[in-house]
């Protein structure tokens, strides 16, 4: 029997991982709340995904919206 899981995830991916570490936003998130505040996850979306610690999540939280706004209106 073919196991189709185990066959997909054996062959080349389609994208490749990154960790996102030199994403800008993620080095500003580091310079305002310190290295320890979140965890960067690896994905092969393209899209970095961070993991905040629950103290931290307000403020991170409003960073981000105040970034993600100020992008939106510099286009």
């Amino acid at each position: 029997m073919v196991n189709n899981m185990t066959d997909l995830t054996a062959q080349e991916p389609a994208w490749q991982t990154r960790d996102h570490l030199d994403d800008p936003v993620i080095g500003e998130l580091r310079n305002r709340f310190g290295p320890d505040a979140f965890t960067v996850q690896a994905t092969r979306t393209g899209v970095p995904v961070v993991w905040i610690k629950r103290e931290q999540f307000t403020g991170s939280g409003r960073f981000l919206k105040e970034t993600a706004e100020t992008l939106r209106h510099a286009v």
